[in-house]
């Protein structure tokens, strides 16, 4: 079964170590096949065991004993299984550094960043009509999610429900790009799903 793209595949968690997942039927995700149907960030920004590193071919083999490995002792290679994708480039190698520019402010950040003040302000649905663009806060996220090939978020979503999908939406857009510790010291508080209890 493939994945529903915009369904959480995480509803929550069944313990308080967050270890026991609440997988969401709705989703399609199947934990047999993890990196199947994935939201197309996550490719763009993880090397993964299996992951196609220059599009010729060449995988990725994050296991121990693979060519990436994994070491608790040798940092050559990963602790994890994954490797940072976002602004590697696939020609660099020990010899050669053929990574480009790091981007300091990206459209997606202002759009993000539009999004709270929005919904912050009138809400989720109602558009701003102060800005050259008069859009809504949900408007704003879909412009981001159209672009990476995403679904659009619904409309009615509660407060809440679309703080908490702001929320995921500006940790995966922005991964890795050194934003999250400002983010969880201005909300006051992780993204955590709720546990089933």
């Amino acid at each position: 079964m493939k994945w529903q793209m915009g369904e959480l595949p995480i509803l929550g968690y069944a313990d308080a170590n967050h270890l026991q997942p609440i997988i969401n039927p709705a989703s399609g995700y199947d934990p047999m096949k993890p990196y199947e149907g994935r939201d197309p960030r996550f490719y763009a920004s993880i090397y993964y065991n299996g992951a196609d590193r220059n599009l010729a071919g060449s995988l990725i083999q994050t296991y121990v004993g693979g060519a990436e490995g994994i070491s608790t002792t040798d940092r050559r290679y990963t602790r994890t299984g994954y490797y940072l994708r976002k602004f590697n480039n696939h020609r660099s190698g020990a010899s050669n550094n053929s990574d480009g520019a790091v981007r300091l402010f990206r459209l997606a950040e202002l759009y993000l960043n539009f999004a709270e003040a929005a919904y912050q302000s009138v809400g989720a649905d109602v558009k701003v009509n102060d800005s050259n663009l008069g859009l809504s806060a949900r408007e704003a996220l879909n412009a981001i999610r159209k672009r990476a090939g995403m679904p659009d978020l619904k409309t009615g979503m509660t407060k809440e429900d679309f703080e908490k999908r702001y929320r995921n939406e500006r940790r995966i857009e922005l991964a890795f790009e050194e934003h999250r510790y400002f983010d969880v010291r201005q909300m006051g508080k992780f993204l955590v799903l709720p546990t089933n209890s």
